[in-house]
């Protein structure tokens, strides 16, 4: 039945998934948030990374057991992680674009150009991972991490847009939940072993008004996709801060 259901236009499946999406930020099972700003903390987020990453075929296994390359030694990039009683739960990691350019240059650097050429400030979502026993079993915690980044990538860094490579079984979360964009084709993706990509986009100025009109539509008015979007910080992100310039 689920296979049936996910092969439905995006115009009926699109409102029934929102329906489903029940956030409540009291009920993160004690996790707490942060961005990661210590050697340990980095290498256990590292480390999930590069433990899932080979679970799924995107990367062979390295002997340091952790997942780094160059784009997460520049001084924007800025990394967040979730920890339940001390044990590193989620993680993902913000790639600013600079001189250097960003993981997805790889493979989708024409969709990205295009975005520069507009004068768009761009940020790369990338790095993401959580750990098999807390990925199914609270929602809020993966959509708690996706509004500490975003308001932190909105009203730190002012980016214009976020972009992100994913697997293309993930792209119904991407655009009928996050209202992502898909701005590329399906390709071979060198940075995860050859799996296959698709680049996806969300406009960080029109994001507020798109949720709530998006969302509005909806019957069921404890959702509140639309506030964990809001420009207004809860207390939790506010502690996040760190300087873009550091």
């Amino acid at each position: 039945m689920k296979k049936i259901f996910m092969k439905l236009p995006d115009v009926i499946k699109g409102p029934i998934l929102r329906t489903q999406i029940r956030i409540d930020e009291s009920k993160l099972d004690g996790t707490t948030f942060k961005i990661a700003d210590t050697t340990e903390e980095l290498e256990k987020a590292y480390g999930l990374v590069h433990d899932v990453y080979v679970k799924e075929g995107y990367m062979d296994p390295h002997p340091s057991g952790m997942r780094i390359t160059k784009y997460n030694l520049l001084p924007k990039t800025t990394t967040f992680v979730g920890r339940n009683n001390g044990q590193m739960v989620l993680t993902m990691s913000l790639f600013p674009d600079s001189k250097v350019g960003m993981p997805m240059d790889s493979q989708f650097k024409n969709e990205i150009d295009e975005l520069r050429t507009a004068g768009r400030y761009v940020a790369e979502v990338g790095n993401l991972a959580s750990d098999p026993g807390f990925r199914n079993r609270n929602q809020n915690i993966p959509m708690h991490a996706n509004k500490i980044m975003h308001t932190y990538a909105d009203r730190y860094l002012s980016v214009d847009d976020l972009v992100i490579a994913i697997n293309p079984k993930h792209k119904w979360f991407y655009k009928n939940i996050l209202l992502f964009q898909q701005i590329s084709g399906q390709k071979d993706y060198g940075y995860v072993k050859g799996a296959p990509a698709i680049a996806m986009r969300l406009d960080i100025k029109k994001a507020e008004r798109v949720y709530k009109r998006t969302y509005s539509r909806n019957r069921t008015p404890e959702i509140c996709t639309i506030s964990i979007f809001k420009k207004k910080a809860s207390q939790s992100v506010c502690h996040l801060r760190k300087d873009p310039s550091s």
